[in-house]
C-alpha cells in the first residue's frame, strides 16, 4: 500500500506535515446525539459477560493474517480527532 502526500502539503524540517489550504474548508459542526436510537436496545448481560471473559483466552492472530487485521484496524481509526480543532 502506497501513501502519497498531496501537493498542498509541505514537509517541515521537524518531519511534521502542514498545509496552507486547511483554512479553505468549512468546520464540520457535527450533529446532535439522538439518544432515542438506544432506548429500545436489549442486551443479555450474562451472555455478554461470558463472551467478554473468553476474549483473553482466545489465540492471537499470527503471520499474514495479523498484518491484514492490523491494516484493517488502521483503516477504521477516526483521524478527524487528531486535527486539533
Amino acid at each position: 500500500m502506497t501513501v502519497s502526500i498531496p501537493a498542498s502539503f509541505t514537509k517541515l524540517s521537524s518531519d511534521k506535515i502542514m498545509t496552507d489550504t486547511i483554512m479553505d474548508f468549512p468546520r464540520n459542526v457535527g450533529t446532535l446525539l439522538k439518544a432515542d436510537w438506544f432506548e429500545d436496545i436489549v442486551v443479555n448481560r450474562s451472555a455478554s459477560e461470558r463472551r467478554a471473559a473468553t476474549i483473553t483466552a482466545r489465540r492471537s492472530i499470527k503471520k499474514e493474517y495479523q498484518a491484514s487485521w492490523l491494516v484493517r484496524a488502521i483503516e477504521c481509526i477516526d483521524l478527524t480527532t487528531l486535527a486539533g480543532d
